[in-house]
């Protein structure tokens, strides 16, 4: 089932190596790859459910690629910005392949370079995500093999591709928000019971989510003390 959409962005991520290559006597680069084709990916998981995505090749075609302005960023900030792919003098380079989409940039001679080149080494930033709006995709309710209810949202079109970002951790919260409203909009099975019975449900494992990620960053603030 395909459908037409004006959701906004999302972010995904993807649990990809970021390496920097280095050449005798050139600049290093960064390279990796930031968006995974044909590959289910649990975004988010609940006590009886799952949701999956997938991205299918024909949302990252040379001809889409070629007519986006997509920047590198670091964790999510546009003011830290530090390649683009314009045209005219683009410095990031995409490049579509079986498996995704690949980039590579130049280290630039500027502290966020400096910065993102320091924080790959060390293997602090490990993966991207990719920002998007989605426009074209369809919908499966299936069952796990443990049981559990899955709900897989394969996209087939973005509307526009905004920017790769490089950084630590998955964004659950806005893919978990954005994949829910999808199979919402495509399947009214809920009755008013079921509604309440999911909203707390859910409210109960953003709770638990957002304390795991709390005592998280709080174990990271005493290991680099």
């Amino acid at each position: 089932m395909e459908l037409q959409t004006n959701f906004q962005k999302r972010c995904a991520y993807q649990p990809t190596g970021l390496i920097c290559q280095r050449e005798e006597g050139k600049d290093p680069v960064i390279e990796g790859v930031a968006i995974v084709t044909e590959q289910e990916t649990v975004l988010y998981e609940g006590s009886d459910w799952r949701e999956i995505e997938v991205i299918d090749p024909a949302c990252i075609t040379k001809e889409v690629i070629d007519n986006e302005d997509i920047k590198l960023n670091l964790l999510h900030e546009r003011s830290a910005s530090f390649a683009r792919s314009n045209k005219r003098e683009g410095s990031l380079n995409l490049d579509t392949r079986e498996d995704g989409l690949h980039f590579s940039t130049p280290v630039p001679d500027c502290d966020l370079g400096k910065r993102a080149k320091a924080l790959i080494d060390n293997g602090t930033y490990t993966g991207c995500s990719f920002e998007f709006w989605p426009q074209d995709y369809s919908v499966e309710k299936r069952d796990g093999k443990d049981g559990k209810k899955e709900y897989v949202v394969r996209h087939t079109k973005f509307a526009r591709i905004g920017a790769i970002t490089i950084g630590m951790d998955p964004a659950y919260e806005q893919t978990s928000v954005g994949l829910r409203e999808m199979y919402r909009e495509t399947h009214n099975e809920e009755t008013p019971e079921q509604k309440q019975e999911r909203l707390e449900r859910e409210a109960k494992e953003q709770r638990e989510l957002t304390f795991a990620r709390e005592m998280e960053d709080i174990k990271r603030q005493i290991d680099l003390m």
